[in-house]
């Protein structure tokens, strides 16, 4: 089972046709909990979001999707084939070792990367004779690192979320404008009268549906606000943000699930559990700490539209000059799908 059907059968999916009611619907229920407070930890209390473009995608972190073997291999700069990484050390070895590019990579250029804990050896390179530890990776000195190369696509162990629940529907948005941008072109090569998106994505088909989800982040993974709930292995992680634009535009936070201590690591299989499918098996009585909503892809241009006008757009959240040239060319699509819109429905 994925993600969306693990909480469908436990009734915590929730299905919207319109994009008003969508964001209504996924926005804080008490918008003072989901303030920055005066507490010891290091996020807030409240609802962490996460959007996707489409219900097959599951809450797993980059590092650990089957679909991204070959890339971790090419990171970690081996030749080995990625069946290697079906054992859990060579999947932390080259882990490692991709981060450990990252770095020296990085360092060699001159780009500010985070080094509070001493990352940089006495020869300028990642931490002397340094070698990943299999019992509790990745450890605390490495996160701020892991932190801003998850937010340059290296894949990494964290992820993503965000605190602003306009942000996590931008992510959704702009990927199903982006699926929908491929299917209109594909139709108009075959076909320039008949472009039928709602055809292409029926609404009662999961394919056609994108996702936003939510996690009570403060009872569960926040040891001062509910111990007793608490998972031992999955921890809400706090990163250094200064010279993290990206982390700060998309006001970023990351969930870690760490090994659990009673594996042999030597002899255990990559666990590629998604979160979900790791709290039910785990603590299926914390599981109602996540929810799902769900809402047609083809509402997602207004979606956008409306994002862009709150503020909410590419170049906002990839901030440079490279998110502003992606900008224009996702308003490009939107302008193209929204005029589709117009005369396929007149």
């Amino acid at each position: 089972m994925n993600d969306y059907e693990i909480l469908s059968e436990h009734d915590l999916v929730f299905e919207f046709s319109d994009y008003r009611e969508f964001i209504k619907a996924i926005g804080p229920k008490d918008p003072v909990k989901n303030k920055t407070l005066p507490l010891k930890v290091p996020y807030s209390y409240g609802t962490l979001w996460r959007g996707a473009s489409n219900l097959s995608h599951n809450l797993v972190p980059a590092a650990l999707r089957p679909n991204n073997k070959d890339a971790l291999v090419t990171y970690a700069g081996m030749n080995g084939g990625s069946q290697w990484l079906d054992r859990e050390d060579w999947q932390i070895e080259y882990e490692f070792l991709a981060l450990r590019n990252f770095f020296d990579q990085a360092n060699t250029l001159g780009l500010q990367i985070p080094d509070e804990d001493g990352l940089i050896g006495s020869g300028g390179a990642f931490v002397d004779d340094s070698t990943p530890s299999k019992i509790d990776w990745p450890d605390k000195k490495l996160r701020p690192l892991l932190g801003l190369a998850q937010h340059h696509e290296l894949p990494t162990r964290l992820l993503d979320w965000s605190r602003s629940h306009f942000i996590a529907a931008y992510f959704a948005a702009s990927g199903a404008v982006s699926r929908l941008n491929e299917k209109f072109d594909e139709q108009f090569k075959t076909d320039s009268t008949v472009l039928d998106l709602v055809k292409a994505f029926p609404p009662d088909n999961i394919d056609s549906k994108l996702v936003v989800w939510t996690l009570n982040a403060g009872p569960m993974l926040i040891p001062q606000l509910g111990e007793h709930l608490k998972i031992e292995d999955l921890h809400l992680v706090g990163v250094i943000r200064h010279g993290n634009n990206h982390i700060v535009a998309q006001k970023g936070c990351f969930t870690l699930r760490t090994l659990s201590k009673d594996i042999s690591i030597k002899d255990a299989v990559t666990d590629r559990r998604s979160l979900i499918k790791y709290t039910l098996d785990k603590r299926p009585d914390l599981l109602h700490f996540f929810k799902a909503y769900t809402l047609p892809i083809t509402e997602a241009p207004e979606l956008l539209i409306y994002l862009n006008s709150i503020g909410f757009s590419r170049s906002v959240i990839y901030p440079g000059y490279t998110g502003v040239v992606e900008d224009l060319k996702e308003q490009s699509s939107v302008r193209k799908l929204t005029r589709h819109y117009e005369i396929s429905n007149s």
